[in-house]
């Protein structure tokens, strides 16, 4: 495993890493997660067996307001709170739309879209193509905040680490507006009626 930092060198690093289907480890601001192409199945298997979790539990796909629209099939009203709120600690399932993720789909062929920080928004960006993630813990196990305990964890699973420190432990609010009435699928960091508000009042405008 190689250690890479959060500056540009590090990510265009990570980000071709990411591109030869490579796993990677990175710092989502609020906890150390787990990274491989979309497009990779044995990136994906990699992922899987690392966290010991379900096939039925889909990845994340780690997007950036630029990349959000290829991506999943975003509402105009979701495309002005994307604007104002991402980066943030804010996931939204939505239809997909790209069909690089057939690999990664949820129920219904839906996306879970996040980008939960800067690094989360560069890796997207950089990588050119889609990019899963999930959390670097065992499933249902606490969440990894420091990059030593997440070497220690993976050292003999993942290619790459970017440090980028102590992790705040902060979660995303996760919203599913794949249909109607808009749900609230778990509380994080940011209050989920707060973005249902920010949805109504783009949708009214």
């Amino acid at each position: 495993m190689i250690r890479l930092s959060v500056v540009e060198e590090g990510i265009r690093h990570a980000a071709a890493l990411l591109r030869d289907g490579k796993v990677i480890l990175w710092p989502s601001g609020g906890v150390y997660g787990l990274a491989t192409s979309a497009l990779s199945r044995e990136g994906v298997a990699r992922i899987y067996a690392a966290k010991q979790r379900s096939r039925e539990k889909p990845l994340q796909v780690l997007a950036s307001p630029a990349s959000a629209e290829s991506l999943g099939v975003l509402r105009p009203e979701l495309q002005v709170v994307i604007r104002k709120t991402w980066p943030g600690y804010i996931g939204f399932v939505v239809p997909r739309k790209s069909p690089n993720l057939r690999l990664v789909a949820g129920p219904g062929d839906t996306v879970l879209l996040v980008c939960p920080n800067r690094v989360a928004s560069a890796l997207a960006d950089a990588a050119e193509i889609p990019v899963v993630a999930t959390s670097a813990n065992l499933s249902g196990r606490r969440e990894i905040l420091t990059p030593d305990e997440a070497e220690v964890q993976f050292v003999e699973i993942v290619d790459a680490l970017i440090d980028g420190g102590m992790q705040t432990g902060q979660l995303n609010t996760v919203l599913d507006l794949s249909r109607r009435p808009y749900r609230i699928l778990r509380e994080g960091a940011v209050l989920g009626d707060s973005i249902l508000a920010m949805l109504a009042d783009a949708e009214e405008k």
